[in-house]
């Protein structure tokens, strides 16, 4: 991957920050304008001169990052999907072996398949994920992937204590066999979901939500954010599964179930905006109008409404 970064064009936003502007020209007519100036390549030119005015490149500086209400906002939304995304139960599929045997499956072959199946079809639901998002925009997908993550996993928690015959131990006489494969089936079905939800929009939608002043320090909180949560849960698993079986995905669905709530509530629909047309040079607050991805609304400080 280090090895490609040279091939890769220089943002034309940092072009035209730092005086390149006809290189910045150039880079968004060769992707946006099949090699010619056009229309949509001069708007977005001027999206980025007018932006750089409200917004002028200043090297660490951090007190713009959540000094308005409308920043906190973008801010809290960005984290919410960094850290709570690693919060739905995702971390479970590092397991996924110890879950398996909690089943009944002792065959190691057995486990190395079922664990391999999940990662492959979670590769091709996280790219008909990457196409859904411009079709169904950011927001649905959140609300309901999210709450399918949750369903998902209840029915695999209820199919392994229905396995299990209650016990919370790893070790019992006799499973279930048909909840062994309702188990695993789930589990893998939760996989599917979270692949095709979080996958696609950790990448896109913290950096869409975010104004043209905080994107850069706000993404790399939002990633420290995901790697903490991420360690906290890799942790905390292997020590409930040991301590309280199939209880351990109870926490997971609370937390995705919540995240769904969350998002139904607060999110703000990004789709088909450019990153300057995010941004509300007018210090906005986002408010989410009821009614779904084009009720979005960007609101003024002052009172004042703009689309």
């Amino acid at each position: 991957m280090a090895s490609t970064v040279m091939l890769l064009p220089e943002s034309p936003r940092w072009l035209y920050a730092n005086g390149r502007a006809e290189q910045a020209r150039a880079v968004l007519a060769k992707y946006h304008g099949n090699g010619k100036y056009t229309r949509l390549v001069a708007k977005e030119i001027h999206q980025i001169a007018t932006s750089l005015e409200v917004a002028p490149k200043k090297m660490w500086d951090y007190s713009t990052l959540a000094n308005t209400k409308a920043k906190r906002y973008r801010l809290g939304l960005a984290l919410l999907i960094g850290g709570g995304g690693q919060l739905v139960g995702n971390c479970l599929m590092i397991y996924a072996p110890s879950l398996y045997r909690q089943v009944g499956m002792t065959s190691v072959r057995q486990q190395l398949i079922m664990t391999l199946i999940p990662t492959l079809i979670g590769l091709v639901s996280a790219v008909i994920g990457t196409w859904c998002s411009d079709r169904l925009g950011r927001r649905p997908m959140l609300v309901w992937g999210t709450f399918m993550c949750a369903i998902f996993l209840s029915l695999t928690m209820a199919c392994s204590a229905v396995s299990l015959k209650g016990a919370t131990t790893t070790v019992v006489d006799d499973y279930n066999g048909a909840a062994s494969k309702g188990t695993m089936a789930f589990l893998i079905l939760f996989y599917v979901a979270f692949c095709w939800t979080y996958i696609p929009l950790f990448s896109t939608y913290a950096p869409e939500v975010l104004g043209l002043e905080q994107r850069s320090t706000g993404l790399g909180l939002m990633v420290l954010c995901l790697n903490g949560s991420s360690v906290l849960a890799q942790l905390t698993t292997p020590i409930a599964l040991e301590k309280v079986g199939w209880w351990t995905y109870f926490p997971w669905i609370c937390s995705a179930l919540a995240q769904s709530a969350i998002y139904f509530l607060v999110a703000v629909e990004t789709k088909g905006r450019t990153l300057e047309e995010q941004m509300n040079p007018v210090k906005a607050s986002l408010k989410y109008a009821h009614g779904g991805g084009e009720g979005t609304r960007i609101v003024r400080e002052g009172g004042a409404e703009k689309s």
